[in-house]
Order: C-alpha cells, then sequence, then structure tokens
C-alpha cells in the first residue's frame, strides 16, 4: 500500500498524458505476469458450500451500478436513470459526498422516488481514505454521517481501495469495493471468488462485501463522468 499512498498524494502534480503512459508500461508487465489468472479466474466461480443460490434460489442475479465521480456525471444521472427505467431496470447511483461536485438532493430524492438506489461512494475521493487507521475513523464517522442522512445502505470506495477489517467502522449494510481478481488495481489483492460473503464484527455485527467479478469492470465515457459497473453473482 506505501506505492499507492505516496502515488495519490503526487497525482495531482503529474500531468494526465504522463500517468496513462506509465500506467500502459505497468500495464503490459502486469498482463504478462498474470496470464495464468486473468482475464478470467475460473476457480473464483467455485460456489460456497451450501449455497442454496441468490437470490431465492435464482440461477443468477446482475447488479448494476454508477460510481458518479465529477460534476459531468452527475449532472447526466436523471438522463441515464430514465434510459434505464425504460429499459426495465433500477440500478444505483453511487455518490461522493465532499468531492468535485456538491451532492444535489434533488437528485437523490428523484432517483429514489423512481425506485433506485443511492450509495455513498467514498468520501472525498481521493485515494487517501485507507490512508491511516487514525484518519480512517475519523472519515467513517462523516461517511455514517451521509449514509444516515441519504438513508443510505450501501459503500463503495474510491479505486476499489479496502481494508474489511477497518470498513467495521463504516455503518454500511453492504460494502461494493473489492473484486474477484484483477492485478489492474491499485491494491490488486482479489477476494478469490465472485460470491457475496458475510464479514464478521464484534457479536452479531458486521456487513455484506459483494465483489464484482472481472466481466463487470468500470466502464467510463470521459475521465470525468460516471463509471458504470456491473456485477453478476452466478451459481453452479
Amino acid at each position: 500500500m506505501l506505492k499507492e499512498r505516496l502515488y495519490y498524494q503526487i497525482k495531482p502534480f503529474l500531468p494526465w498524458r504522463l500517468r496513462m503512459a506509465v500506467r500502459q508500461i505497468l500495464a503490459r508487465r502486469k498482463r504478462q505476469a498474470a496470464r495464468d489468472i486473468w482475464p478470467i479466474n475460473e476457480s473464483v466461480a467455485q460456489p460456497p458450500e451450501g449455497w442454496p443460490g441468490w437470490p431465492n434460489g435464482r440461477k443468477f442475479a446482475f447488479v448494476l451500478t454508477h460510481d458518479v465521480e465529477g460534476p459531468l456525471g452527475q449532472s447526466k444521472c436523471l438522463q441515464l436513470a430514465q434510459l434505464e427505467k425504460k429499459l426495465g431496470f433500477r440500478s444505483s447511483f453511487n455518490l461522493v459526498p465532499e468531492g468535485d461536485y456538491v451532492v444535489s438532493p434533488e437528485l437523490r430524492a428523484a432517483l429514489v422516488r423512481d425506485g433506485f438506489e443511492v450509495g455513498v461512494h467514498d468520501l472525498h475521493h481521493d485515494g487517501k481514505l485507507y490512508n491511516s487507521r487514525r484518519e480512517f475513523a475519523k472519515n467513517a464517522a462523516r461517511i455514517n454521517h451521509y449514509l444516515k442522512e441519504w438513508g443510505a445502505v450501501g459503500f463503495r470506495s474510491g479505486f476499489m481501495l479496502h481494508n474489511l477489517e477497518w470498513a467495521h467502522d463504516i455503518g454500511a449494510f453492504y460494502d461494493g469495493s473489492t473484486f474477484d481478481t484483477d492485478p489492474f488495481e491499485p491494491q490488486p489483492d482479489g477476494m478469490g471468488t465472485i460470491f457475496p460473503f458475510w464479514v464478521a464484527g464484534e457479536g452479531d455485527k458486521g456487513y455484506v462485501e459483494l465483489p464484482y467479478p472481472l466481466g463487470s469492470r468500470p466502464i467510463s465515457t470521459s475521465r470525468h463522468s460516471a463509471e458504470a459497473r456491473r456485477q453478476s453473482i452466478r451459481t453452479a
């Protein structure tokens, strides 16, 4: 994590083209090193023992979410929601509480009214959420404020950074900040499964972790637009 912390400290000062060029070089190396498990690692599709199918014994579930990371993305949320509504979908829009835009209460209300979900996406979306335990605890308190204020139950960190133990400080019902296998993420430690699992805390407390499979890799139409993530949870 030290390299990731350093990167996000200097990232605002690096030209975008330089960042992309370096990422391409690193990606070629990672692709070769991970050729046996990427893009598909068949072992992650093995269902847990006694898995009944979800939801209600069904063969698979499809979850559509959008990480809204900038003002341009927020301005297109309702347009996207209406398109999905016409197609019979309802998705989750994850909004950044203290990022590069002010979250519109009217937008949140309109989405919920039409049957969509609103989730909390990080706090500042600057890659620093997990820099230190002390700062994380402070940020988690702010995140919990927004979870309560928005009536939200889901959380996803920026850049898919995660610490499942620390995340107990966040009072979300579920977390979607992990993946099955993806060596190209800033924090590439995959969960080794596409199935949701319970992260137990003290007593009977805990939360559900929803790792996304590689087939639903984030797609962005621009650097500052909403990202679309598709998650499928399958059974054998």
